[in-house]
């Protein structure tokens, strides 16, 4: 697969409206799945190639205002973590940091933290599970991501009944049902909070 943010990225985020319980799961989540359901595009979000820390606050500053426009953000900073180029990689790295508020709270850089060794590992070493995320990325083509311009589908839930914050769940290529992923509000801005399953294995590439 191409080298991750060498050109202008645009990442297109798919949103869906909260879906009522599935009486089957034919389209691959599961029948008691309340967030399986028809998704709609919302407005390209545009990253420059190699894009600097402060470039990517500025952007978050305005997309978190909405848990989706913080999940982008967010899954743009993981993308950089996990890209082959060290610079990408370390910045996309202190930004995971910033805007994760699991990962924050400890004079502990998070990737050295026994409770961070599978995310760390799962980005150094596993990147295709971060492409899969990128719409078209299969098992089939290796997870292979147009590098010029691809979409990243989220199916957009509700408030969790459990006062876990709000509830998105990521679609990837390789997985048979949306990932879920809770975030917070903090101020204005909302922030990822619990994300294991994001980083979940995957079906093998072919």
């Amino acid at each position: 697969p191409r080298r991750l943010l060498l050109a202008p990225v645009v990442l297109v985020l798919a949103l869906a409206l909260a879906a009522a319980r599935c009486d089957s799961a034919g389209d691959g989540a599961s029948a008691d799945d309340p967030m399986a359901g028809a998704r709609t595009t919302s407005a390209p979000l545009v990253v420059a190639s190699l894009p600097t820390a402060d470039a990517v606050r500025a952007l978050y500053a305005t997309e978190a205002k909405t848990p989706e426009g913080a999940m982008k953000v967010w899954l743009t900073a993981a993308l950089m973590t996990a890209s082959p180029n060290l610079d990408e990689h370390r910045r996309g790295r202190a930004l995971l940091g910033e805007l994760t508020l699991q990962l924050q709270g400890d004079p502990t850089p998070w990737w050295e933290r026994n409770s961070q060794t599978t995310f760390a590992d799962r980005l150094n070493h596993n990147a295709y599970i971060f492409r899969s995320y990128a719409e078209g990325a299969t098992p089939d083509n290796g997870y292979a991501m147009d590098g010029d311009a691809w979409t990243l589908a989220v199916d957009s839930s509700r408030e969790d009944d459990f006062d876990r914050g709000w509830r998105l769940a990521v679609v990837s290529g390789g997985a048979d049902s949306p990932r879920p992923v809770y975030l917070k509000q903090v101020g204005e801005l909302w922030y990822v909070n619990e994300f294991a399953n994001v980083y979940l294995d995957i079906r093998p590439a072919k």
